[in-house]
């Protein structure tokens, strides 16, 4: 019979070493491996093995045995950076809303201003210190390539961009999300699918993982982003059945 041993809340490392076992075993848990990114809700993390490990900041750094092999990483987490805690800072923000878009509190209308969304967006980047902790050691490490899990999967396959996409390259995407998102007034977005109840934020969303990945990680326009194709398998709950195994 199942029995409940034991129950707690994992913090948010343990969330991106989780989530990064468990991309890798989906490829096949052999090197080179790749980096991770969860974009969630309340958090970020982003992990990625090291080549160099001396001036990484000891809680930055993890070394695991995993399928009998040895493994440094980066990991690091960003508590109060994921999407909807962003959200919440900017719902009064004109500038992150597509033309003509009617604002939470009834006396604004949304500009769909990209430029002035990032200034804002660059500011929380600045204030958690993204770009300090990660691109020093992150142009030092030799990552063949990034997968991401979480919030930019869903947003890239919105079904107005007629598109399944299995990666992304950073610029050419945003340019597509800036046009279509933050350009578009909000009567023809809306129109596009009206079931969409997260459409809205879309402008607001584009800008900041487009911020994240080049101001805050450091990502030039040209790096591709592979999506994950199965968020349930690539959760962090199959990193814990595989680091237990």
């Amino acid at each position: 019979m199942w029995q409940l041993k034991d129950a707690k809340t994992i913090t948010g490392k343990q969330e991106g070493i989780w989530g990064w076992v468990a991309v890798n075993e989906h490829l096949g848990m052999k090197a080179p491996y790749v980096g991770v990114m969860d974009m969630g809700g309340a958090s970020v993390q982003i992990t990625y093995p090291l080549t160099q490990t001396g001036a990484v900041n000891p809680n930055d750094k993890v070394t695991l045995s995993v399928r009998g092999q040895t493994v440094h990483l980066f990991v690091h987490s960003f508590l109060g950076l994921g999407q909807t805690e962003v959200m919440h800072q900017l719902l009064d923000e004109p500038a992150c809303y597509a033309p003509g878009y009617e604002m939470i509190d009834d006396m604004h209308i949304g500009k769909g201003d990209w430029n002035a969304c990032e200034s804002k967006m660059r500011t929380l980047m600045h204030l958690h210190d993204v770009a300090s902790v990660v691109v020093p050691h992150l142009h030092q490490a030799t990552v063949p390539s990034w997968y991401t899990i979480g919030g930019l999967s869903f947003l890239v396959n919105k079904p107005m961009l007629q598109s399944s996409a299995t990666q992304i390259v950073i610029g050419e995407w945003m340019r597509q999300a800036r046009a279509l998102f933050c350009e578009t007034e909000w009567s023809e977005l809306s129109f596009m699918d009206p079931s969409d109840i997260y459409l809205a934020h879309a402008c607001l969303s584009s800008a900041y993982y487009d911020v994240l990945l080049t101001k805050g990680y450091g990502f030039g326009p040209q790096q591709i982003i592979q999506m994950s194709q199965d968020e349930a398998a690539d959760s962090w709950a199959l990193g814990v059945v595989v680091m237990q195994g």
